[in-house]
């Protein structure tokens, strides 16, 4: 029986080493700062001012996308922020 424990502590062990070294990289991966931007239209009618002033401020410097090129990611993004507002 004293198997058991051991078990569960090198299982849990394991885990939390995984998620730690795994983690970061795939946050870094998929948070990147992107130097293109696509245009939503429906999405951005919901946004207040002070979101349309951030997004103008965050949109400087960078080149317009159009939507055939847009990453699956940003495309699922979108889809998120859509059933979110609607």
């Amino acid at each position: 029986m004293a198997y058991i424990p051991i078990t569960v502590f090198i299982t849990l062990l394991a885990t939390l080493t995984l998620s730690l070294t795994i983690s970061s990289p795939l946050f870094l991966k998929f948070a990147r700062s992107s130097k293109k931007y696509s245009i939503d239209e429906k999405l951005e009618s919901t946004f207040t001012p002070t979101q349309k002033e951030f997004l103008d401020y965050e949109r400087e410097g960078k080149e317009l996308e159009l939507d055939n090129k847009v990453s699956l990611r940003d495309k699922y993004v979108r889809k998120l922020g859509l059933s979110y507002y609607y």
